[in-house]
């Protein structure tokens, strides 16, 4: 079964080594893992209009055009339609299998794409045309909801609108997503101490990083760079413990 992730350059010191790392935890538990870059979303005659879409999204929300990383989180499903396989398993490259295997994703119903952790789009399954669908939706519903959006964002102080904003936002009107949360597959930081987390999926995020590392999710103490590199020790000491690197 393959297992694809979306990699495009935003600034972060240790993507590559992550993307080597979501490699090896998925190969060893059985799967094909392939990245896809911005060539693949770019390949779809829906590009130029999308990105035009997104950046009036955001010139209405916040006066500029989206930045490098938002945009990247709204391409990355564009990528996804370029794929053949019939049911699509998808993830971002700090979800890490720590013995997960192919049959755990056999069983999900694939009318509507299904996010595994709720509202946060860091795995999913779906088609490829389930995810172009979703990409028109990006576009339609947020310009559709704009005022909502910007008031939900204004109440959270954000200056940036990227995927996981739009499933939070507008989740009970995103009836063509089942929001599963399946804290029994994927762990995240409700799940930062958790015994069992080696036979599981982790997604190693930012957030996850702050508090296995006992920093306040509020610090602005320590850069990126530092937190690329915590991430990336958080990673290898796990895989390392099941002798996967």
């Amino acid at each position: 079964m393959n297992i694809y992730t979306y990699y495009e350059d935003i600034g972060f010191t240790e993507q590559n080594r992550l993307i080597e790392l979501w490699m090896s935890s998925w190969e060893h538990h059985g799967f094909t893992p392939i990245v896809l870059t911005r060539k693949d979303a770019e390949q779809h005659e829906y590009y130029n209009e999308y990105v035009d879409g997104l950046n009036t999204i955001n010139q209405r929300l916040y006066g500029k055009d989206m930045d490098k990383y938002c945009l990247s989180c709204f391409l990355r499903w564009l990528a996804y339609t370029s794929i053949s396989d019939k049911n699509i398993l998808v993830s971002d490259y700090d979800v890490i299998n720590g013995g997960v295997g192919i049959s755990e994703f056999y069983n999900y119903n694939n009318e509507r794409i299904n996010l595994l952790q709720g509202a946060c789009p860091s795995l999913a399954i779906g088609t490829s045309k389930q995810f172009i669908e979703l990409c028109r939706m990006f576009i339609t519903m947020s310009l559709s909801n704009i005022d909502e959006i910007k008031k939900r964002s204004s109440w959270m102080n954000l200056t940036f609108f990227h995927d996981q904003h739009f499933f939070i936002f507008l989740k009970d009107k995103l009836q063509k997503i089942n929001f599963s949360n399946n804290t029994e597959l994927i762990h995240g930081t409700e799940h930062a101490t958790s015994t069992d987390r080696k036979n599981r999926l982790i997604h190693f995020s930012h957030r996850y990083t702050k508090i296995r590392n006992s920093i306040l999710l509020t610090s602005s103490n320590v850069n990126m760079q530092d937190l690329e590199r915590m991430r990336v020790d958080l990673v290898e000491e796990f895989l390392r413990s099941l002798s996967i690197v």
